[in-house]
């Protein structure tokens, strides 16, 4: 399923969390993290999101979250992706404020 959100552009292939419930938590997180990080001005068109493809990481202006979904609940399903999509967006916005992507961990 592809959907358009205020900040992303999502191709998600993982139809047990499509509803509106991630489209806003994707939104919800982006606008945490840019106070958090206290980003004033960003220039950011819209951002690739693609989840259940490949791996997780960011790279060129595409975050990437891989979850693991064996035996697990929708809840743990999204608790996992709020986690790495967390840290992936991280990289992302730091890397367009700072112009260089750190290697770090957010929790």
């Amino acid at each position: 399923m592809k959907f358009i959100t205020k900040y992303f552009i999502v191709d998600n292939y993982m139809p047990e969390i499509e509803d509106k419930k991630i489209i806003n938590l994707i939104d919800k997180i982006f606008e945490t993290l840019i106070n958090y990080l206290n980003i004033k001005e960003i220039e950011y068109g819209k951002i690739n999101l693609i989840i259940q493809k490949e791996e997780s990481q960011y790279y060129k202006n595409k975050i990437y979250v891989l979850l693991r979904k064996e035996n697990k609940q929708i809840a743990e399903i999204i608790s996992e992706f709020e986690k790495i999509f967390k840290h992936e967006l991280v990289h992302c916005l730091i890397e367009k404020y700072y112009g260089e992507a750190p290697a770090i961990y957010f929790n």
